[in-house]
């Protein structure tokens, strides 16, 4: 089991948002004008961050976009609040929003959250993706603008032979390589038999969110594809770090965390990847993202 000490005084981990129903029909109020976007690319996926006064929105997307490709992608909410009735009321703000997605010479789709995902085309001579924050209720738009990779070649779109994961995290996004049409459905993915919701897709990749109860260690992956009647069976290492602190830190205090990560399998290597979420506050020795590779 692999241990890293880090010299940092805290480590705030990134965490998904479990949205529950509305539990009531609140009138929410929104500044429309306050809207600030931001993007980051992580192993393949494109998450923007649409910032308002209620909390964020957020649309998952494939990195890897091409002319001619088939496109799809989800959207989550993380309200703001510090009581469940204020991020309730956040949450029904939010709720109303919509992403639209506007290639260039090509036909425009909505994202909404908790709707099916749909798919999007994208034209041959597409440049470039506009990907709009719409508020149906003043018609105001905030766009973020997606390059296509125009000169990615065909070979590239991958031999039909899925391409499983050697390790995934609880609560986090992984992808299996596969050829396929690009729509959504065209790829299933279970993590020792529980079934892993997917998040986005592509002609080259599926996306899926592992399970949240995974045991640590190796358990058994099928990855099936129903266009083609295939089935991919593999093993995979469920990795679980544990985070400890020498103390507790007080304002102004320095001291050590260490960080520990249970289920890696010999032979395998994995980065663990962890932000500082609050620079103006905590001091991080090494930088507010740093990138730990881990090998057993």
């Amino acid at each position: 089991m692999p241990n890293r000490d880090v010299p940092l005084a805290a480590v705030l981990m990134l965490l998904l948002w479990q949205l529950e129903p509305a539990l009531s029909q609140a009138a929410p109020s929104r500044d429309t004008k306050k809207v600030v976007i931001s993007s980051q690319t992580e192993s393949g996926l494109e998450r923007i961050t649409y910032a308002t006064d209620n909390g964020a929105v957020i649309a998952t997307l494939p990195a890897e976009i091409a002319p001619d490709d088939n496109i799809w992608g989800t959207i989550t909410l993380a309200p703001a609040g510090k009581t469940e009735q204020d991020r309730q009321v956040n949450f029904n703000a939010l709720k109303k929003l919509l992403v639209e997605l506007k290639p260039e010479h090509g036909s425009a789709i909505v994202m909404a959250p908790g709707c099916q995902p749909k798919v999007l085309h994208i034209p041959k001579d597409c440049a470039e993706i506009q990907a709009s924050l719409y508020d149906p209720d003043d018609k105001s738009m905030h766009t973020y603008r997606l390059n296509c990779l125009l000169n990615k070649p065909k070979s590239d779109l991958g031999s039909g032979q899925a391409k499983m994961p050697q390790v995934v995290t609880p609560k986090r996004f992984f992808r299996c390589g596969a050829n396929t049409d690009g729509s959504p459905g065209t790829g299933a993915c279970s993590i020792d038999g529980e079934n892993c919701p997917a998040i986005a897709g592509s002609p080259r990749d599926q996306f899926f969110a592992a399970p949240n109860d995974l045991p640590a260690g190796p358990v058994p992956m099928k990855f099936y594809l129903p266009d083609t009647n295939q089935v991919a069976e593999s093993q995979v290492s469920v990795m679980k770090p544990k985070i400890s602190a020498d103390k507790l830190l007080k304002v102004g205090d320095r001291g050590q965390i260490k960080i520990s990560v249970d289920g890696m399998k010999p032979g395998t290597s994995a980065n663990l990847i962890f932000r500082n979420l609050s620079p103006e506050v905590i001091s991080v020795g090494g930088g507010d993202y740093q990138v730990i590779p881990l090998s057993k």
